[in-house]
């Protein structure tokens, strides 16, 4: 039963990614293969968006599916991600790795990021 479990822990490792997509209905996002269905967020969601880098371990106390119900993070690794201020006052990081095609993909869809702090 350990060892079994300790395999499964290690897949999920190995194989756990955060996807990311931006299109004109909004930002999809997904924690694969923990979410099996995309998560979406649509733009007249959002109040604010911005690519920024952040501190995992002070913010959020480490990578992972972190923080609380009006402030949540999703990270694998790394420092960057897509913060989203919605209208409701909750905030979402997505973490990514890919920080200038997050900045392209806004610009190619005309929304305007926040300014960084």
């Amino acid at each position: 039963m350990g060892l079994a479990t300790a395999l499964f822990i290690a897949f999920l490792l190995l194989t756990l990614r955060l996807e990311i997509r931006l299109d004109e209905t909004g930002v999809h996002y997904r924690l694969a293969p923990l979410h099996r269905s995309w998560r979406h967020k649509a733009w007249a969601e959002i109040s604010r968006v911005q690519v920024r880098s952040y501190d995992p371990l002070g913010e959020y106390g480490g990578w992972g599916l972190k923080g609380t119900s009006r402030n949540r993070a999703l990270n694998i690794a790394g420092s960057e991600g897509l913060q989203l201020e919605l209208r409701d006052g909750t905030r979402l990081l997505l973490g990514t790795q890919r920080p200038a095609e997050l900045r392209q993909a806004l610009a190619t869809l005309n929304i305007t990021p926040a300014p960084t702090a």
